[in-house]
């Protein structure tokens, strides 16, 4: 009934009984054993049982150990185990990545959507918002029909809905009553958060925005904290959640690569001439798309997809007489390697005339 897995330090299954835990598992397996032996003391006398069977699990190399682990737990639910993975007994039964919004939000995992303050951040998440609910298109991204939870901060419901409105959308619009915040004490979101995702089981929630929460700075390594947090409430309800945040005033990345590691999509949202604004993935596993270039007017808040890749558009805005410094004034930091690498492009293939690496 058990199954064996490979550990760093397992040898042939003969010479297995001689060794010590700390000679047959991995650090990772060997700090679960070592919690696990702690807590099983703690059990009274009918439960003492567990000794046993954490020894004997470690000496047949056998998930048995993660399963116990998981039963302590149960059992002290207020100080768990940290269990380093899953056990599966074929990786071909793992389950393929469930993108609810293709390339930019997945189920069990969080995704940071990021831009400059006005850029059109909230228009953009509210017409995703749409697309769910309706399970339709928007600007070449095919949504899934599902329930998404909008959890709003930084203005008032009320502006919300005339958001809403001015877009022409005439469905209720799902946001929570409710404001969250950050827990420092308990490094955590605090009960209000894990109510809301339980009444209405959402399939994607909107969190706008990162620094509404009264967390630290996106920039300081204490932030790991809340992505580790919203990766556990999404795999604990099934659901994906998209945290909006600001960048700096400088417009660059904010943060340090801690963040790449801990979401599963980073998405950002940046202007491309008057009128126009990118949307490009700066972290995905899976579902790649090229950076898609929208018209956006202010006014009505119409959002329309232009025809073209960024290329097309950086050389569109060139051939309109837009210069070199306007074009890389106006687009996200991320981006200026690849913008610069446009105009060189567009110089050399359609003007060719002589240009310097410090013109651009």
């Amino acid at each position: 009934m058990t199954q064996e897995y490979t550990s760093t330090r397992v040898l042939r299954s003969q010479d297995a009984r001689e060794l010590s835990p700390q000679e047959r598992l991995s650090p990772l397996d060997l700090e679960v054993y070592e919690r696990a032996m702690e807590k099983a003391r703690l059990l009274q006398e009918e439960d003492y049982w567990v000794v046993d069977a954490i020894k004997e699990a470690v000496i047949l190399g056998s998930k048995e150990l993660v399963d116990i682990a998981r039963w302590l737990n149960d059992e002290f639910p207020d100080d768990p185990i940290l269990i380093p993975s899953d056990y599966v007994g074929d990786v071909r039964e793992a389950m393929e990545p469930d993108w609810i919004i293709p390339g930019i939000a997945v189920r069990n995992n969080t995704t940071l959507l990021y831009g400059d303050a006005g850029i059109g951040k909230t228009t953009f998440y509210l017409y995703l918002a749409d697309a769910l609910m309706n399970g339709s298109e928007f600007v070449g991204i095919q949504c899934n029909r599902c329930k998404p939870l909008i959890i709003c901060q930084d203005e008032d419901h009320s502006l919300l809905k005339n958001h809403w409105a001015t877009m022409g959308k005439t469905e209720l619009l799902p946001v929570a009553k409710k404001d969250i915040v950050w827990d420092k004490d308990k490094k955590d979101f605090d009960e209000d958060f894990e109510m809301t995702l339980k009444a209405y089981k959402p399939d994607v929630v909107f969190i706008d925005s990162y620094t509404s929460l009264g967390i630290p700075d996106i920039t300081r390594p204490e932030s790991g904290l809340v992505f580790d947090a919203t990766n556990r409430k999404a795999r604990d309800h099934e659901c994906a959640i998209i945290l909006i945040h600001h960048t700096n005033l400088s417009g660059e990345q904010m943060g340090s690569s801690l963040h790449r590691a801990k979401v599963s999509s980073m998405v950002s949202i940046g202007k491309v001439g008057e009128g126009h604004i990118v949307v490009t993935q700066e972290k995905v596993r899976g579902s790649h798309f090229e950076p898609i270039v929208i018209y956006f007017d202010r006014q009505t808040l119409w959002m329309r997809r232009e025809q073209g890749n960024l290329k097309e558009q950086v050389w569109r805005l060139l051939r309109s007489g837009y210069s070199q410094e306007d074009i890389l004034r106006e687009l996200a930091t991320s981006k200026k390697p690849t913008i610069k690498r446009y105009i060189r492009q567009y110089y050399q293939e359609e003007r060719p005339e002589p240009i310097g690496e410090e013109d651009i």
